[in-house]
């Protein structure tokens, strides 16, 4: 039986930097990711000013800046034939004045390979997590598929589910979802800029509104479109929690960013 302190289901910005965090401090970890590499569509792309500090304390800011990135310090809203300045991040305090527009697969690379330094870190690619271990009504650890369709086991301590909105862990564990409702949803979609735009972005992201609704662009390569509704696309989807913990002695829910779906 194969064994670890903290078992981490899902490789997404929460599961690999709790995963990094938790092997600085030395807990020895294994994050189980189902998916072979970080390269798909993901929603979420801005790196925060507090993240961008974040990574500046634990040693990774240079790393971080080498990556192909834009930089968001304005967001503008078109009003009829008025331009408003909905945010300027400039005025924020701290080095960091501006939202990083980085692709999500380059974020979590930088933090797999900051996290394969640590020796007590582990990441297993192609393992998808199928269930869960219990030993008298206590989660124990997890049941899992690897990338030659073996399924094993994982004895943990601790574990968490990192593995999205939809969590199969979270379900397994009997966790309940606490849900919000939003007056307002997002469809969005990727939008190809012509070439002779050319690679660099601009700093500013627009909106534009109306009674109806908004639509609004954000500086990305592709471009990205989002039309913002005033009601919710879908009810009782808005604000899901997406992580969860659980231990060896019970269980208790946590919160993480979402990467696919409505807003929260």
């Amino acid at each position: 039986m194969e064994r670890t302190s903290c078992c981490i289901a899902g490789g997404g910005p929460a599961g690999m930097m709790l995963g990094l965090l938790l092997a600085r401090a030395g807990v020895e970890v294994t994050v189980l990711e189902k998916h072979g590499d970080f390269l798909r569509d993901f929603r979420g792309d801005t790196v925060h000013p507090s993240t961008l500090r974040l990574l500046d304390e634990l040693g990774l800011g240079e790393a971080f800046a080498r990556l192909p990135f834009a930089k968001l310090r304005e967001m503008r809203a078109q009003i009829g034939d008025t331009t408003v300045v909905m945010g300027d991040m400039r005025h924020l305090p701290g080095r960091h004045k501006y939202l990083a527009m980085v692709p999500q697969w380059d974020f979590l690379d930088l933090l797999a390979r900051a996290a394969a330094e640590e020796p007590h870190f582990t990441l297993r690619m192609h393992t998808k997590v199928t269930g869960l271990r219990t030993t008298d009504g206590r989660v124990t650890g997890v049941r899992f598929v690897d990338e030659h369709g073996t399924p094993g086991e994982l004895a943990a301590a601790l574990t968490v589910a990192c593995d999205g909105r939809d969590s199969m862990v979270r379900a397994a564990a009997g966790l309940r979802q606490q849900q919000f409702e939003v007056p307002m949803d997002v469809w969005q979609v990727r939008v190809d800029a012509p070439p002779s735009r050319g690679t660099p972005l601009p700093t500013t992201s627009r909106a534009a509104g109306s009674s109806h609704g908004s639509a609004a662009a954000r500086p990305r390569s592709p471009w990205t479109a989002a039309r913002i509704s005033r009601r919710p696309i879908s009810s009782g989807r808005a604000g899901t929690p997406s992580c969860a913990a659980t231990t060896s002695s019970g269980c208790g829910t946590g919160s993480a960013p979402c990467s696919t779906g409505t807003t929260g």
